[in-house]
């Protein structure tokens, strides 16, 4: 069963607009995303709002069984911007981006997963949905040793492997993200102390 509890607060003279401030607080509230298998469960926290920004710390959800804690701010509901952080035990998420005439301009999006992490940056054309024409540029460095938690499915064969070292990568991407088979992407590559089997690659 989920709560709701809301406080409202004005100030005003005369001669000047209200000035409107409060917050609301959510308890174990539930919800389902479309095409997202798995719901938001138990979610609670205080968001804090004014005309122009509301911003939120400390919520608190489940999602597929693991808890997971977030905080942000969303300035400008005309042309939002937006500072977000995610995190779990295993992973952290952090992005800033703003929403300009139907352009997702992603100033950065940072995260970790296990001991690998990647940054990224670009922007995201929403006009022609359900096409989004994209450019985006990154950097991602992936820890062999991670790869039996990233694919548990696969975790027998993997061990088998005995894959160690850190794989580092750039890429650059253009095109329609939702067809992403025909997108353009230029990709280097490189790696340090890796090995398989127990032998070090060259």
């Amino acid at each position: 069963e989920a709560r709701l509890a809301v406080d409202i607060q004005t100030q005003a003279s005369a001669k000047e607009n209200p000035q409107i401030n409060g917050y609301f607080d959510i308890y174990n509230a539930f919800l389902k995303i479309e095409k997202i298998n798995s719901p938001l469960e138990n979610i609670n926290g205080r968001f804090h709002f004014t005309q122009n920004q509301l911003s939120w710390s400390d919520l608190t959800f489940r999602y597929s069984g693991l808890p997971f804690k977030a905080g942000g701010i969303l300035t400008n509901f005309q042309a939002p911007g937006v500072q977000l952080a995610l995190s779990s035990p295993d992973l952290i998420l952090e992005t800033t981006f703003n929403v300009s005439n139907q352009l997702i301009n992603l100033a950065k999006l940072t995260g970790k997963y296990f001991n690998s992490d990647f940054v990224l940056a670009g922007n995201i054309n929403t006009g022609a949905a359900p096409n989004l024409p994209s450019e985006i540029k990154g950097d991602i460095n992936i820890n062999l040793e991670d790869l039996t938690k990233m694919i548990p499915k696969s975790k027998a064969q993997i061990e088998k492997i005995k894959p160690s070292g850190v794989f580092h990568g750039q890429f650059d991407l253009k095109g329609n993200i939702n067809d992403f088979k025909n997108c353009s992407l230029e990709t280097k590559l490189n790696s340090s102390g890796v090995s398989f089997y127990g032998l070090k690659a060259d």
